[in-house]
């Protein structure tokens, strides 16, 4: 489930902030990340469900770490 995040949290936050207020647009931040609208209306729609916690990514690495030290 989780993955190395290849936008940080904050850049994350700072567009969704910045979409919802009408500052900016999904189309155009994409579009200047090099990455499909979509993924900017994802993470919008996940702070709207979650709040900042929907925008954190968790390492693969950090979970089975974490999976192998509570088995012990």
């Amino acid at each position: 489930m989780g993955r190395k995040a290849k936008f940080s949290f904050e850049t994350k936050i700072d567009i969704v902030l910045r979409c919802l207020k009408g500052q900016t647009s999904a189309y155009h931040e994409a579009t200047l990340l090099g990455i499909n609208s979509a993924r900017v209306r994802e993470w919008i729609s996940l702070y709207q469900s979650l709040g900042e916690s929907g925008l954190i990514t968790v390492s693969y690495t950090h979970l089975r770490a974490h999976e192998t030290s509570a088995h012990l």
